[in-house]
C-alpha cells in the first residue's frame, strides 16, 4: 500500500514538473488540462492507498481521483477531435459524449476502475491513437511521440488487467503507475511539437 502510495506521487511530480516547464506551451489547451488532472487525480488515489486511513476515507479519495482521470481522459479525447477537424462530426462528438456519462455513471454508482479503463480504451485508443495514425504525416515527430506515449499507457493497461490477481514482487498497478509516468513524458513532448497549422489545412 505505501509502495502504492510512492507511485502514484511520482505521476503527480512528473506532472508538476512538465506543467511548471514544457506544457506552458502547448498550443491546444485540452491537452494542458489532460496532463494536469491526470497529475491532479494521482495524488489524491496516493491518499486512497494509505493503509493508515479508515477504509471508507481510501474509497473516497479513490472516487474522487478516478473521477477525475476519467475527466482527463474526456479532455484528451476533446483535444484530439478538436485538433483533427474531427469536432464537426456531430455524430462522433455525441458518442464521446454518450460513453463518457455512461463510464461516469458506473463510476459513480460502483466506484470501480473499470469503467475509468474502458473509457480510456474508447477515448485515448479508438479516438486518440487511431485519429493520430490517420493524420500521421502532417506532422510527423509530434505525431510518433504522441503515438508512443499512448502505447505507453495501453501497455499500462494491459499490465493491470493480466496481472492485477498475480503475485508479483511489484504490483502491476504500481507497474502501471510507473508505464504513466513514461507515458505523460512523452505525450507532453507531442504535444509541444504540435503545429497546429498543418492539421487544419
Amino acid at each position: 500500500m505505501w509502495f502504492s502510495f510512492s507511485t502514484n506521487i511520482l505521476i503527480f511530480i512528473v506532472t508538476v514538473i512538465l506543467n511548471l516547464t514544457i506544457n506552458e506551451n502547448i498550443r491546444e489547451r485540452m491537452f494542458y488540462y489532460f496532463i494536469l488532472l491526470t497529475g491532479i487525480g494521482s495524488f489524491i488515489a496516493a491518499f486512497g492507498h494509505l493503509p493508515i486511513l479508515d477504509i471508507r476515507l481510501q474509497n473516497s479519495f479513490l472516487l474522487v481521483s478516478r473521477i477525475i482521470n476519467i475527466i482527463s481522459i474526456y479532455c484528451f479525447a476533446i483535444g484530439i477531435l478538436k485538433l483533427f477537424g474531427y469536432n464537426n462530426k456531430k455524430w462522433l462528438m455525441l458518442l464521446n459524449i454518450g460513453v463518457f456519462i455512461i463510464a461516469l455513471s458506473w463510476l459513480v454508482y460502483m466506484n470501480v476502475f473499470n469503467p475509468v479503463m474502458i473509457y480510456g480504451v474508447f477515448g485515448m485508443l479508438i479516438v486518440g491513437l487511431t485519429s493520430t495514425l490517420l493524420n500521421y504525416d502532417k506532422n510527423r515527430q509530434a505525431s510518433g511521440l504522441i503515438v508512443a506515449g499512448l502505447l505507453v499507457l495501453a501497455t499500462s493497461a494491459v499490465v493491470f488487467a493480466v496481472y492485477k490477481n498475480s503475485d508479483l514482487l511489484i504490483s502491476a498497478a504500481d507497474i502501471g503507475h510507473f508505464l504513466i509516468a513514461i507515458a505523460m513524458i512523452l505525450t507532453s513532448l507531442g504535444f509541444n511539437k504540435l503545429e497546429i497549422e498543418k492539421f487544419e489545412k
